[in-house]
């Protein structure tokens, strides 16, 4: 699986639907937050579980001596960060999903790069694999023939929360998490409405570089709201599905425990395309071979044996 990111152009929804507007603007906004203090009035209250928080255990928290200006900062971020209540001060909704974008470190810290070693083999040719960190992500790639697993971009957070040795199955999980989404119809990014299709190497919409790639199909999923598409092989597309999840169950295994590059009965691109209309067949084989079927729309169909 690979992430990539493309804006297209906009809040326009393809349905037609009204649009939300904004009750304030993105400028207003990030001009409320632009100040040392109200960060720390925010982090206070998430501390806090959220409030409620008296003014006076506010202005404690966060170490500033005149009530004056505390009062200041605290009445710039309510209506909209925070609200006031008759029990104190809370985080607001927006006031929640501000400071998970500081925690997770996206918006204010990078990733050290460094080298893992995954511990599982190539599901291309069985050679080791490797985990490089960059700056803003991750790429799982094979040592010897460089087929490269999965690449997308993580949240430093995910890098702070859990030691080296766990992060190449933690980001599997972080990839998964990203198709059960899609398959549920969010963007993982902005919460927007997402589409879901199957490319195959000669449709207009495919990646350039996918001509000429053995796998016989992509699934891109595209966000209508913010324009972040990112892509993946039907078969780790397939894994966000219940009848897959299911099967595997059913075999006593876990798909949050296991990465998927290392499940047993699956290979990546062990798929079969048939068009007019199109067709996807994902094919497992875990001592009973199953094959799922999703269209082109990436819905599910059926599984025969």
């Amino acid at each position: 699986m690979t992430e990539r990111n493309e804006p297209n152009g906009g809040n326009e929804d393809s349905a037609g639907s009204a649009p939300v507007e904004d009750e304030i603007t993105p400028e207003a906004a990030f001009e409320l937050v632009a100040h040392e203090t109200r960060i720390a009035v925010l982090q206070a209250l998430q501390a806090a579980g959220g409030g409620p928080l008296s003014f006076g255990d506010i202005r404690e928290r966060i170490g500033l001596t005149d009530p004056g200006q505390c009062h200041y900062h605290v009445d710039k971020l309510c209506d909209h960060f925070v609200w006031s209540t008759d029990d104190g001060y809370r985080l607001s909704p927006a006031g929640w999903q501000l400071v998970g974008a500081l925690l997770s470190g996206s918006i204010t810290a990078t990733i050290d790069e460094e080298t893992v070693v995954v511990g599982s083999s190539c599901t291309a040719c069985g050679g080791d694999l490797v985990a490089h960190f960059r700056q803003s992500g991750v790429t799982i790639i094979c040592t010897d023939c460089r087929f490269v697993q999965t690449d997308p971009d993580i949240p430093p957070a995910l890098v702070d929360d859990w030691p080296s040795s766990e992060l190449p199955e933690v980001v599997s999980r972080y990839t998964l998490q990203m198709e059960v989404d899609a398959a549920h119809g969010f963007c993982p990014n902005c919460r927007g409405r997402v589409s879901r299709g199957v490319v195959t190497p000669t449709d207009v919409s495919a990646p350039d570089w996918f001509d000429g790639e053995t796998i016989e199909a992509l699934v891109v999923t595209d966000c209508h709201r913010c324009g972040k598409w990112w892509h993946a092989a039907p078969s780790v597309a397939a894994l966000a599905e219940p009848a897959v999840v299911a099967l595997y169950h059913d075999h006593g295994i876990d798909l949050r425990e296991q990465p998927w590059w290392a499940l047993d009965g699956l290979t990546v691109g062990s798929t079969t395309v048939r068009k007019d209309p199109l067709y996807v067949h994902v094919h497992i084989d875990l001592g009973e071979p199953k094959t799922v079927v999703f269209d082109e729309a990436f819905e599910f169909v059926e599984t025969y044996e």
